[in-house]
C-alpha cells in the first residue's frame, strides 16, 4: 500500500486515504527539553522578548548553553552577511525563537 494513495481494508471495506508522511520538525521551532525552554525564556527576558539586544557580557554565556544543549549556534555580531536581516548585529542559536524570530539582537 506504500505506493497506492486510497484502498480498502478488511472484511468491510473501509476506504483508508494514505497520507504523505510528515515533515520532520523544524530544528528551530522544536520541540523543546525543558532546559531548551528555560534558555528561550531567559532569552526572552534579556532581550525583552527581541526588542533590545543581549548585552555583550551575556553573549559568549547565551552561545555557550546553546552548544552545551547540542543546538548549533552562529555569531553574526561582527558583520558576517550582515544582508541576511536588516535589524543589526545578532546571534543564532537553533530552536530558539526570541519574540517570534530566530534572530537573537545582540550587541557586538
Amino acid at each position: 500500500v506504500a505506493n497506492t494513495h486510497n484502498y480498502f481494508v478488511g472484511e468491510d471495506g473501509v476506504l483508508v486515504h494514505n497520507a504523505r508522511k510528515p515533515k520532520p520538525k523544524s530544528k528551530i521551532l522544536g520541540p523543546h527539553t525543558d532546559e531548551e525552554k528555560a534558555l528561550i525564556d531567559m532569552l526572552n527576558m534579556d532581550t525583552k522578548r527581541g526588542k533590545e539586544p543581549l548585552k555583550p557580557k551575556d553573549v559568549p554565556a547565551a552561545i555557550d548553553l546553546g552548544k552545551g544543549l547540542g543546538l548549533g549556534t552562529d555569531d553574526h555580531r561582527y558583520g558576517k552577511d550582515p544582508t541576511h536581516w536588516t535589524n543589526g548585529p545578532h546571534i543564532h542559536i537553533d530552536k530558539c525563537r526570541v519574540g517570534g524570530d530566530k534572530h537573537i539582537p545582540a550587541l557586538p
